[in-house]
């Protein structure tokens, strides 16, 4: 079964068409696995390790979910695709949405390490080319909805000849997102001196400078709020000297507003520091632990090299003892045969 962003279940969009799961024949049936190539660009990757923006490669799996060895992953031609094509293949990522890009530097670089026969005249890479024309009708579909459609490489060549060629700054970007809405995440850190507060604002997973002089922010102690000096730093965002020492309270919260108008907030309670500490607490304890258990261990090791050596300079002092005894019964035999000449 090819499922939908709702499994196996379909809907109806409010212009009449509807998207739904279609059943196919085993022998028929393939699926598409996507990935992308960030070209080790670390600003491609999102705090978890996941990689939101790259170069697309596609392979084909079987009934069973599993890849053919030999099927390898095939480059996708941007020529005749469109965004909702690209929300579609970051659908099948995890993600709810996407756009294509153009190549940044790094990922022309990632596409010239995948060249299979050098180069062309016109210094575009040669690329093991899997699919073209891949586009889609709607925003809200899995690849292979039958809302989407796609041409193999090797057809379209048959079809369209040098019109259908591909060449290294045709594959295919995307970008991947999980809204296109403007959002903005706010960490509030304290300690018995000073109160931060960093604001974070992204929107397609590109990061928007918020300019300080247009902010008006708030510290905030139970909901009461604090009258301090704020300071604001590129790096570390929001910031007041505060002393928290003797103060007993919940939680700590920062407020951002906007021409007067609440756009963010967040908020740190005693709680959680509490839950760290004792997590930290017990790391550290963990940690000491395996220390004294190394300690034990090096003092055994310690004892055990002390013993070898005793043991060895014993077995020195009894060869010595012996080559001495040796020696004498020499001199002996030396003696008794001078005694016999005489």
């Amino acid at each position: 079964m090819q499922k939908t962003i709702k499994e196996d279940m379909g809907w109806c969009r409010q212009d009449g068409s509807f998207e739904i799961p279609q059943c196919v024949h085993r022998d028929e049936y393939f699926g598409l696995e996507f990935k992308l190539d960030n070209g080790q660009d670390k600003k491609m990757v999102s705090k978890d390790g996941k990689v939101h923006t790259g170069t697309v490669s596609v392979r084909q799996l079987d009934a069973d979910g599993n890849t053919d060895p030999e099927n390898e992953w095939e480059a996708v031609c941007k020529d005749g695709s469109n965004n909702f094509a690209a929300g579609a293949i970051c659908r099948s990522l995890g993600f709810k949405q996407g756009e294509h890009i153009e190549l940044s530097k790094k990922l022309k670089q990632a596409t010239e390490s995948k060249t299979t026969d050098g180069k062309t005249t016109d210094g575009s890479a040669k690329l093991n080319w899997g699919w073209t024309n891949f586009a889609c009708d709607f925003d809200d579909t899995l690849p292979q909805s039958r809302h989407c459609r796609a041409t193999r490489y090797e057809e379209a060549r048959k079809q369209m000849g040098l019109k259908a060629l591909c060449f290294g700054f045709d594959v295919m970007a995307v970008r991947c997102f999980e809204s296109t809405a403007f959002n903005v995440n706010v960490d509030v850190r304290f300690s018995k001196k000073k109160i931060s507060c960093n604001a974070q604002a992204t929107k397609r997973q590109n990061r928007i400078n918020l300019g300080a002089e247009d902010l008006q922010v708030k510290f905030l102690l139970d909901d009461v709020e604090i009258e301090t000096e704020v300071k604001f730093n590129r790096k570390r965002g929001f910031s007041t000297k505060y002393s928290l020492k003797n103060i007993d309270f919940n939680c700590l919260s920062c407020e951002l507003y906007m021409e007067d108008i609440l756009f963010a907030k967040g908020e740190k309670c005693s709680d959680d520091e509490k839950e760290n500490g004792e997590d930290d607490n017990k790391e550290n304890g963990k940690n000491e632990d395996d220390k004294k258990e190394g300690g034990k261990d090096g003092d055994k090791e310690d004892g055990a090299k002390e013993e070898d050596k005793k043991e060895g300079e014993k077995d020195d002092d009894k060869e010595d003892g012996e080559n001495e005894d040796d020696k004498k019964d020499g001199e002996k035999e030396e003696d008794e045969k001078e005694g016999g000449q005489d």
